[in-house]
């Protein structure tokens, strides 16, 4: 969602005179785009074998709501967007002051300059 409000501050809100003149470097967009693509892949492998399980454990013994049972129930889905947007954060900002959590969050701050694909990098 922050890269969509990028687009709509650059395209809607800023006057054309106002937005940005230059073109991203490619390699700096590859080396992004790269280090997004294994970022998923590692995420994947590491998950694939006891995520679920994982899950399963978790919700069975320490569920502290019965709001997910129901899979069409939209109670469930707003308390899931809510609770993991506030714990992205969390981990964000974790990744900032925590040493070992900084050495993987590192890679996102070492782009040469900012720009949208420079959120790709985010483990």
């Amino acid at each position: 969602s922050s890269v969509a409000w990028e687009v709509f501050m650059i395209f809607v809100v800023l006057h054309p005179r106002n937005r940005p003149k230059h073109v991203y470097s490619t390699n700096d967009t590859i080396s992004s785009f790269s280090a997004g693509i294994l970022f998923l892949l590692v995420g994947q492998i590491t998950f694939l074998q006891w995520g679920a399980k994982l899950y399963d454990f978790l919700y069975t013994n320490f569920r502290v709501t019965d709001a997910f049972h129901d899979p069409n129930g939209t109670l469930g889905w707003w308390l899931c967007l809510l609770m993991s947007d506030i714990l992205y954060y969390v981990m964000h900002r974790s990744s900032h002051y925590v040493s070992w959590l900084w050495t993987s969050h590192i890679v996102h701050h070492s782009s040469e300059e900012y720009n949208l694909s420079t959120a790709l990098r985010q483990p």
